[in-house]
């Protein structure tokens, strides 16, 4: 063995589904388990024979591998996890203890621009477990985990250069039609609640899109036509519109508006269709 090898565990409680990340300078059959204060009283309650560890790479680059899954994971805020810190090396040093915000951030510009190589890209997707071969296939945690997690996530909102980063990333992906079977029948039977709702009408309230979304939008639909499936589902949400939206409907249909261009006032539906717009007045002032 080089001197310089060494590798990445990850440990599985299979009784709470609770984990640990780490990294040894060694092989994999040395004997080594753990360091990490939390972990090693886990392993004291429940016994290692109730522990499940995974090798998640094997290499020279152990401590940057072990940097990258605790960065991923977030593992020293994440709920189920046995580690203490997100810095490779400071588990013991760091317990009770948290990086100011002068440390926060020189560690954050350390970070900024670095990118993996090709090479060390492939080696992390080689190594990682993938579907039933993953300890945590089919471990969904408990339902008090799961409130944990979902409790932690709430307030919480991604910077603008994050929201970038995950538009670019999604560009150009579609789903499989297996995932989108799975979607469609996790959404079956779920309704919003009112509060979801009345959040998604004001978010929407005074949106207008740019006139570039529109054409994107309109060349989309071109050709499109609605399969009689597709036709049959939209007759029958038309039956079950409920009388208060009839109602709410029909007083907006009814609502008078002004065209600005020629001061002729009508119904909404027409007055969008000929004025405003499409009026003949500002097609004249244009010219």
């Amino acid at each position: 063995m080089k001197e310089d090898q060494g590798f990445v565990y990850l440990w599985i409680n299979d009784i709470n589904s609770n984990w640990y990340i780490g990294s040894h300078k060694g092989t994999t059959d040395d004997g080594y388990i753990g360091s990490g204060i939390h972990f090693k009283k886990a392993i004291e309650k429940y016994g290692i024979e109730n522990f499940t560890r995974c090798i998640i790479y094997e290499g020279s680059e152990y401590r940057e591998q072990e940097q990258i899954y605790l960065d991923l994971l977030d593992a020293a805020n994440c709920c189920i996890s046995y580690n203490l810190t997100n810095v490779v090396g400071l588990g013991p040093i760091m317990q009770g203890r948290n990086h100011t915000e002068e440390s926060k951030e020189k560690m954050r510009i350390a970070n900024t621009g670095r990118k993996h190589t090709e090479e060390t890209k492939k080696k992390i997707s080689d190594s990682a477990l993938k579907g039933k071969d993953h300890p945590w296939y089919g471990k969904g945690g408990t339902e008090e985990e799961r409130k944990i997690n979902s409790e932690r996530q709430k307030g919480k909102k991604l910077s603008p250069s994050h929201k970038e980063n995950v538009i670019k990333a999604l560009i150009g992906r579609v789903h499989s039609d297996e995932t989108k079977k799975k979607i469609s029948e996790a959404k079956k039977g779920k309704s919003f609640s009112e509060e979801h709702k009345n959040n998604l009408s004001k978010s929407h309230k005074d949106k207008k899109a740019s006139e570039e979304t529109r054409r994107k939008m309109s060349e989309s639909k071109k050709g499109r036509k609605h399969s009689p499936e597709s036709i049959e589902k939209m007759r029958i949400s038309k039956q079950n519109i409920s009388e208060e939206t009839r109602r709410k409907i029909g007083k907006n249909a009814k609502r008078k508006i002004i065209c600005p261009h020629c001061d002729k006032e009508g119904n909404i539906s027409n007055m969008k269709r000929w004025h405003f717009d499409n009026c003949k007045h500002k097609l004249k002032e244009a010219v």
